[in-house]
């Protein structure tokens, strides 16, 4: 990512200068500066970026938008109360599996796949994160990422040949799926929009999957671009992120 920056920038006639061992960026053009932190552009809202982070807060806030979306509610490490197991017992459909992750993470960190929502509970008392998100187990045709700038959409593929562990599909580039770059429905493109609108997000890389039932549903949002692992696919690829990069730092610089 920093030669691809560098490379957007120098086309642009921005200065770019790394600090931190390349995890952090200062650009400037004239009078304006911008910084980019690890995966995060100058661009997005604080408030809306940590919004996108929290994938419980991410998905009910797509429920007050009317933006169908994988179920995630909040089960903390410590202190959990009889009242929050009741709740979830209510919630989750009975007689599913639940898929529990960390409340915040990317990469498919510590997704695991358990029998009911007593067994996951159980495992998440033996972990160390603070806060864990519990969603009913559904079975998945395929995933589609859309990263979208300011309502348009820079780059979509769907990631397939998704690894199988633990009974789940994986559909990470980083654990091995690949990426297929496609021209999103007019469907997707409205539901990335609008997911965006929703959570107050100019840039995002918005993640939808396909159901077996047939339902379209927002998985997760990240508010950090990530690129590397599509780019690294073919030269193809590395091409188009870089062009990924050159759009969202030109907005910047505005």
């Amino acid at each position: 990512m920093p030669s691809m920056v560098r490379r957007a920038c120098a086309e642009l006639g921005i200065q770019c200068h790394f600090f931190s061992d390349d995890w952090v960026a200062r650009l400037k053009r004239g009078d304006k500066m911008a910084w980019i932190f690890g995966y995060k552009f100058d661009i997005n809202a604080s408030a809306a970026a940590s919004l996108a982070q929290d994938k419980v807060a991410t998905h009910l806030a797509l429920k007050a938008a009317g933006i169908p979306s994988v179920q995630h509610l909040l089960a903390r490490t410590y202190g959990m109360q009889m009242a929050s197991l009741t709740e979830m017992v209510d919630f989750l459909p009975q007689g599913n599996s639940v898929v529990i992750k960390p409340l915040n993470g990317t990469g498919g960190r510590g997704i695991q796949r358990c029998e009911d929502v007593e067994q996951a509970l159980a495992v998440i008392r033996d972990e160390l994160e603070p806060a864990w998100t519990l969603s009913p187990y559904i079975d998945l045709i395929k995933e589609t990422r859309l990263i979208v700038l300011d309502g348009a959409v820079l780059l979509a593929y769907e990631k397939r040949n998704p690894v199988i562990h633990d009974r789940m599909k994986f559909f990470n580039l980083c654990q091995g799926a690949k990426a297929v770059d496609i021209e999103p429905s007019p469907v997707l493109h409205r539901m990335a929009r609008q997911t965006c609108d929703a959570l107050s997000l100019r840039i995002a890389a918005v993640d939808i999957v396909h159901t077996v039932s047939g339902d379209d549903l927002v998985l997760e949002v990240n508010d950090g671009i990530m690129t590397e692992n599509y780019a690294r696919q073919s030269p193809a690829n590395a091409q188009r992120a870089k062009k990924v990069y050159e759009a969202i730092i030109a907005r910047m610089m505005v």
